[in-house]
């Protein structure tokens, strides 16, 4: 079943950055998402009058994750809206239980179902995501946002490539009561001015306007 989860996370952690160029005050907010839905507000400060500018916008997490919960397919981030973004996303996995305690004992991950591992996990093959040595993957594309309203009300937007395949467990959890979670935390950030994403995220912005960073030594998504 493929979902889009439309729940809003403001608790999951909110990062603030704040940038100034030409007299214009940016006041970025930038947010995670787990699975949910969240925005940012881009107001800008003229000097010449107070303008405010508030985009209609979202970022979720599209996937398709089974209601018996033994799989976890096709992940892309997507963004709905009006604003052209930069995407990156941290996987977090871990033995969790209903009440969302966390083993302190970490799954171990193969992708080839190696022996003694917990998890697989099979990338998606676009290379226009790379792993880099901060341990976010990077969507190095500009995403623009868009809004397409279905006729039963709900909404789809512009989605990135896929990251992650699929993933599954190899084996039960250490402890009863526990499962295997994979959370994706999402960040993204608006395309300009470049000094924003330029400072927030220590990435370059290319003359393509692609973003490129140091790679980590396990980097699997780089060509």
């Amino acid at each position: 079943m493929r979902s889009v989860n439309k729940r809003h996370t403001q608790n999951k952690g909110m990062c603030l950055h704040k940038a100034s160029l030409l007299g214009l005050c940016l006041f970025l907010i930038v947010a995670f998402v787990v699975g949910g839905t969240v925005a940012y507000v881009f107001t800008k400060t003229s000097n010449v009058e107070n303008t405010f500018v508030v985009p209609e916008y979202d970022v979720n997490i599209d996937e398709d994750f089974p209601d018996d919960r033994t799989i976890k397919k096709d992940v892309a981030i997507e963004v709905t809206g009006d604003m052209e973004v930069y995407v990156r996303a941290s996987i977090l996995i871990s033995w969790k239980d209903e009440a969302g305690n966390i083993l302190a004992t970490t799954p171990v991950g193969s992708e080839n179902e190696a022996n003694g591992s917990d998890y697989q996990i099979v990338w998606g093959d676009s290379s226009n995501w790379f792993k880099a040595r901060d341990g976010f993957y990077y969507y190095k594309l500009p995403v623009q946002g868009t809004i397409v309203k279905n006729a039963d009300g709900t909404i789809n937007g512009t989605l990135t490539d896929i990251l992650i395949k699929e993933c599954y467990p190899l084996k039960a959890a250490p402890k009863e009561g526990y499962f295997l979670s994979v959370d994706i935390l999402s960040q993204v950030i608006q395309t300009t001015p470049v000094e924003a994403v330029a400072t927030a995220w220590g990435v370059t912005v290319n003359s393509d306007r692609t973003i490129s960073k140091e790679l980590s030594a396990d980097n699997t998504k780089a060509e």
